[in-house]
């Protein structure tokens, strides 16, 4: 369990030129650090700050460029001798510069704090809605809540997107079919095109899809029967020209010489070895078969001759060939294309006798006798051309039937199509029905869980700002959360009488300070109080000092809600407000300087010191008078100010100790003022066995030794050199025996609130060991 912040170490950091250390009275509910601007109240509420947290510091709400934390050290020095050290329950943790960024080491579970500096005391209450929320978020929990409600949403926005998309596709299949329903001069059944789909759609497509297979069967065969016919027709003129060809190649051999093609090729051998036999040797000049003289010329031309005749006689026997091996080929396709011709003109024969067209019919056509060994082509190409003549008109009829099926197909298609819109448009709205009944409930649980939470935020930041402006007719009215904006959050204020006004369209500097003020401690109340060290740096710059004693008892009170209240400040209203507060550590900063860094004194209770003087065997007479006298102005003018006391006006408005004593007179004798005092509580922390105070009396006898103030602490008196010792100590005792019979012995106020019955005044405090009466003069 974390507990109060006992000791700061600093070195290095920031203010703390030199080593550094400050301890706190666990047992006080409240810290008060006093010093002027400059006197190092900041530094040591950031080291808190930056240790607790993990943070930079006030360097968090400055521009400072890159890498903030560098300036966390203190100017001039070493960053690896930057250390700031927190000390709680007998543990302690060790900030350290790395890489420009604070390390931390120690135990886990170290002291949190939270801290209210000038920057930020405004910003829930001046921020856009959307950046209020996002500063209140922390304490509304609600993030798998808000990741539902935001599911939801977009399921809802996609199934509007899935029903918008099905009526348009279903839109746009209406207008495709009624188009075409249009076009076919809007044919019946029905007087609507879904009707007449619906009727088409339900009659089935069996009918047409056997109409349309009967025609591209019987075009089929037709195709291939012509086809068939044509392949023939294109065998039986090759067979004919290559007949005719060979014929011609017949008569060119026999009008040739008389030797045959195997005897002239013989022959052309020889007679081409000898041509270049004669063409290498020059000098012949005889056969040189028989060796008859013979010039080498005229026999290389008698040779040349003779194999001339014999290669045209072999080039006609060569072509012969060639020309009757074609022929044999086209022979035996002219077979094949005549047994493919029968077999398809035999197929057509079945097919369209079959499916007995008309077409057909009307061209009487007589068809063979198939189980003859022989056919008559001459008349199965004249049947497959009278077929060939009705092809396109069979060919259009079953294009026609192809359409009426793809028709068919579109209208079905559009009509399912309109028909499953129609379903699923139902289906997806049956959906979003429901997802939006699951969002509203989600919804409005969310708004009224977050709205409760909103409602107790501004009910306690309400409050406290009453504690600080009572009877002023101002307020927060509400922090309402708006619905129709996710993570928005908008504030409203009473204003003398008018409810439902932004508070910064009409609230004073002063009164936005302190609204801010206490809707950050109402928040810091929700959050872990037990375990926070709640620090405030210095924040108040506009408010009067009636407020700020309020704030001084505000602070005072709800300190018991916290782990510890550290308060930093530079008003001495605060100061002196507080130097005879029991439950306050009272911390004086003098001035700073680059030699010493932060010098701290804790300071004692006023009380205190005045007895510690009037024990001091050696009395400074002057001292304790002038201490005495102090403090007496000090209760006595609030007590004056309190009772609204006659008082002789001056234009300063202060007053002497004679004055005041004489203004208060009355009080304790026409008006019987009484003072009752309790320290102690019963098991429910309330006050019991209440005490009358000694507080007439007292009073009485400080009244009687008033000279002894004048004489002796004020003014150079002879008279008073002659007042024995004593008689001063006497006075300082009865000085504080009349603070202590007047004020609360826990935080050392005068009681000025009335109680809940209004039967008598009461202390701020949480203590509240001291009740006053009257309630006011009349």
């Amino acid at each position: 369990m974390c507990k109060p912040i006992t000791k700061i170490g600093l070195n290095g950091f920031r203010g703390a030129t030199t080593a550094f250390e400050l301890e706190f009275d666990p047992q006080k509910s409240m810290t008060m650090l006093f010093g002027e601007s400059g006197s190092g109240k900041s530094t040591i509420l950031d080291a808190v700050d930056v240790v607790c947290n993990g943070t930079v510091g006030c360097l968090g709400d400055v521009s400072v460029g890159q890498s903030a934390g560098k300036y966390l050290c203190t100017i001039g020095s070493l960053p690896a001798t930057l250390r700031a050290t927190i000390h709680s329950g007998g543990e302690s943790w060790v900030g350290a510069l790395r890489k420009n960024a604070i390390d931390v080491t120690g135990p886990t579970n170290k002291p949190y704090a939270k801290i209210l500096r000038r920057s930020k005391i405004l910003e829930l209450i001046l921020a856009q809605p959307n950046e209020r929320y996002k500063a209140l978020r922390h304490f509304i929990d609600i993030g798998i809540v808000e990741q539902s409600e935001g599911a939801l949403e977009q399921k809802i926005n996609d199934t509007n997107s899935g029903i918008n998309e099905q009526i348009a596709a279903k839109d746009r299949m209406s207008t495709q079919l009624n188009n075409f329903w249009e076009a076919e001069h809007r044919p019946g059944p029905g007087e609507t095109a879904m009707a007449w789909a619906q009727n088409k759609v339900e009659t089935g497509i069996a009918q047409l899809n056997t109409h349309l297979e009967r025609l591209k069967a019987v075009v089929a065969v037709i195709d291939e029967a012509v086809t068939a016919k044509t392949q023939y027709m294109s065998r039986v003129s090759e067979v004919a020209t290559l007949g005719g060809e060979l014929a011609h190649a017949n008569e060119a051999i026999a009008t040739a010489p008389s030797v045959n093609a195997a005897t002239a090729v013989k022959l052309l051998e020889s007679l081409e070895k000898a041509k270049a036999y004669i063409e290498a040797e020059a000098g012949l000049d005889k056969c040189p078969t028989c060796q008859r003289p013979i010039g080498r010329d005229e026999l290389l031309d008698i040779v040349s001759r003779e194999f001339s005749q014999l290669s045209v006689l072999k080039d006609l026997s060569d072509k012969r060939k060639s020309i009757q091996k074609k022929l044999d080929i086209a022979s035996a396709l002219l077979t094949e294309a005549n047994d493919t011709l029968v077999s398809a003109s035999q197929a057509a024969h079945g097919a369209v006798v079959a499916e007995d067209m008309p077409e057909v019919t009307a061209l009487d056509v007589r068809w063979p006798d198939w189980t003859a060994p022989e056919q008559d082509m001459p008349s199965l190409v004249g049947i497959c051309e009278c077929l060939d003549g009705i092809r396109l008109t069979l060919e259009e009829k079953r294009n026609a039937a192809q359409r009426d099926v793809n028709q068919f197909n579109s209208i079905s298609e559009w009509w399912r199509g309109i028909n499953g819109a129609n379903h699923k448009v139902a289906e997806l709205d049956r959906i979003r029905q429901g997802l939006n009944r699951a969002y509203d409930i989600v919804h409005n649980k969310r708004v009224t869980f977050v709205q409760g939470i909103l409602d107790s935020i501004a009910q306690e930041a309400n409050r406290l700002f009453q504690a600080i402006h009572p009877g002023e007719a101002i307020g927060l009215e509400r922090l309402k959360i708006e619905e129709e904006r996710r993570g928005s959050v908008s504030q409203s204020g009473v204003f003398h009488g008018y409810i439902d006004i932004p508070p910064q369209a009409v609230f004073s500097e002063s009164h936005m300070d302190t609204l801010g003020f206490c809707v950050w401690l109402a928040l810091a109340k929700r959050e872990s109080p037990g375990h926070t060290v709640l620090l405030v740096d210095d924040i108040f710059s506009s408010v009067d000092a009636p407020h700020l004693g309020r704030i001084i008892d505000l602070l005072s009170s709800e300190a018991q809600n916290f782990l510890q209240v550290i308060v930093a400040t530079h008003y001495r209203l605060w100061w002196d407000r507080c130097q005879n507060a029991q439950g306050i550590q009272r911390i004086h900063l003098g001035q700073w300087n680059f030699g010493h860094g932060i010098a701290a004194q804790n300071m004692p209770l006023v009380t205190d010191q005045l007895r510690k003087a009037i024990a001091n065997p050696v009395l400074d007479r002057q001292a304790v008078s002038s201490k005495a006298g102090i403090l007496l102005e000090s209760i006595l003018d609030e007590l004056t100010m309190l009772y609204e006391c006659s008082l002789p006006r001056n234009e300063l408005n202060q007053y002497t100790l004679g004055a005041l004593l004489n203004g208060c007179v009355r009080l304790f004798t026409k008006h019987n003022l009484s003072v009752l005092l309790n320290s102690n509580w019963n098991t429910a922390g309330q006050p019991e066995n209440w005490q009358a105070s000694t507080a007439k009396t007292t009073f009485d006898r400080v009244n009687a030794m008033l000279f002894i103030r004048n004489q002796v602490g004020c003014h150079f008196s002879p008279p008073g050199m002659e007042i024995p010792d004593n008689d001063v100590r006497e006075f300082g005792k009865a000085t504080i025996d009349l603070f202590e019979a007047l004020t609360c012995p826990n935080c050392g106020c005068l009681a000025s609130k009335v109680n809940t019955g209004g039967t008598a005044l009461r202390c701020s405090c949480s203590k509240q060991t001291v009740q006053m009466t009257p309630v006011a003069l009349t």
